[in-house]
């Protein structure tokens, strides 16, 4: 797998809630720099405080999830729009923990499988670690 595969155009808006956007910035950053970019472990400690790791660990587990998915495209960190895979991700984490059917459904038609219970346990745990320390994705 290479890095110029995951090259998409991007299409959409970033989002304007900030918690979506830490998560599709963090996303962007592990895909391209990889799970041990201190510049990211940097970035928690300073929004999260010393609570960070929770969140840190659960960002670092979806990103690793999401590089096994070859049909999940990602853009470059300074792009400034999304890729219709970014922004599905973006809206299934903004339907977790409230609307899982529907986030079920939606992971379901962005990975092209039925298998995506590990998948959604991990968007679930980033919602919810988010959500925990006063940054949720989807306000």
């Amino acid at each position: 797998m290479t890095l110029l595969a995951d090259l998409a155009v991007p299409s959409r808006p970033l989002p304007r809630d900030p918690g979506a956007r830490l998560l599709l910035a963090s996303l962007r950053t592990l895909r391209w720099y990889g799970i041990a970019d201190a510049g990211l472990a940097q970035r928690f400690i300073m929004l999260f405080g010393r609570d960070f790791r929770r969140v840190l660990f659960v960002t670092r587990m979806l990103a690793e999830r999401l590089a096994e998915q070859p049909g999940v495209k990602f853009g470059t960190c300074r792009r400034t729009r999304m890729t219709e895979s970014e922004a599905t991700l973006i809206a299934i984490a903004t339907r977790l923990p409230n609307n899982v059917p529907a986030a079920r459904l939606l992971l379901a038609d962005l990975l092209g499988t039925r298998q995506i219970d590990g998948m959604l346990a991990s968007l679930y745990a980033v919602s919810e670690a988010f959500a925990a320390l006063d940054k949720p994705i989807g306000g």
